[in-house]
């Protein structure tokens, strides 16, 4: 999915995943308003499946990672791609323009049972009435 999409925006693929930090501020729960900031204008967005850790962790050896998974929501991830791509051009993170307020629209948790095989998922959005983004999940 990550090289996919580096392509899609034709960018080179990188080795390592690019992260980046989403704010608890740019979190918005189930059926909120995005808030648009003044004076942006290109947004981008791309439906995502949110993995919540249902316990505290670290070092976690890769063979124990999904005993610490809690659930799966549906998350919408926001991008202002113009503070993007002068922060791409500068090197610098990204967090601006994918954690502005209310950016991070994100449903209600379902319990990690209810979800048997999160490598298989396939998820959409529809804006408008029209299917404008379709992703599937897969284990890297």
């Amino acid at each position: 999915n990550y090289a996919a999409h580096a392509k899609e925006l034709g960018n080179a693929v990188p080795k390592e995943p690019v992260l980046f930090l989403k704010p608890t501020s740019s979190y918005l729960e189930n059926g909120g308003t995005i808030e648009v900031p003044p004076p942006l204008l290109s947004l981008d967005h791309e439906v995502e499946l949110a993995v919540v850790i249902g316990r505290k962790a670290r070092d976690v050896p890769e063979s124990t990672a999904m005993d610490y998974v809690g659930g799966y929501a549906l998350a919408l991830d926001m991008t202002a791609r113009e503070i993007q791509s002068s922060a791409k051009s500068a090197g610098l993170p990204w967090t601006v323009a994918k954690g502005q307020d209310t950016f991070t629209p994100i449903s209600f948790v379902l319990e990690k049972s209810l979800v048997p095989d999160p490598d298989n998922l396939e998820l959409w959005l529809k804006v408008s009435n029209s299917q404008s983004y379709i992703h599937i999940t897969m284990s890297a």
